[in-house]
């Protein structure tokens, strides 16, 4: 669970992260890399960069995150969202397998159909003189 692993300055910077650079994934090219939406003019070195848009964001979304861990029934949703994701995890996973192993099926009939078709043309080219010879 999320709860468990994170603390809420951990949530709260993450947030702002996705924000700052959710521009840049959209429009990423390649491994472009470059500022953020909350970085763009950032030149305090006390707080590395960041504009004062990104701290006050980073400061709401603190107490955004502080306030939803606290409310009633908070530990359920987190529950059944971290289940609902397990299931999809292993839905995922199971349908990868078997598309892995219908390639692997259709690869080995390809291959067995191939060995067939040169053992064939082997023959062919062993019994062609002696078709012609008689």
């Amino acid at each position: 669970m999320v709860s468990t692993k994170f603390t809420p300055s951990d949530e709260a910077y993450l947030y702002v992260i996705l924000v700052n650079s959710y521009d840049l994934w959209i429009s990423a090219e390649g491994s472009r890399v470059g500022n953020g939406s909350l970085t763009k003019d950032g030149t305090n070195k006390k707080y590395c960069g960041w504009t004062k848009e990104g701290i006050k964001l980073y400061k709401e979304y603190m107490q955004k995150v502080k306030s939803n861990r606290q409310a009633v029934g908070a530990r359920e949703v987190e529950e059944a969202v971290m289940e609902a994701l397990k299931q999809r995890y292993q839905d995922e996973t199971r349908r990868n397998t078997l598309a892995v192993r219908c390639h692997q099926r259709k690869r080995r009939h390809y291959n067995i159909l191939t060995m067939m078709i040169v053992k064939m043309n082997v023959l062919l080219v062993m019994w062609m003189p002696i078709m012609i010879s008689a």
